[in-house]
């Protein structure tokens, strides 16, 4: 049995429409991957 403070897994949503349905058009990729850690030194450089 689990824990009684155990986050239940649910499956993933399927949208039954494309995301442009919704108003998402996805761009194609640029290249690196942006994260939280290159953010903050970008806004450690500015000044932000």
């Amino acid at each position: 049995m689990p824990p009684r403070n155990a986050v239940p897994v649910r499956a993933p949503v399927i949208a039954s429409e494309p995301l442009a349905a919704y108003g998402i058009h996805p761009r194609p990729s640029r290249g690196g991957i942006v994260s939280n850690e290159l953010i903050d030194r970008l806004r450690d450089a500015e000044g932000i």
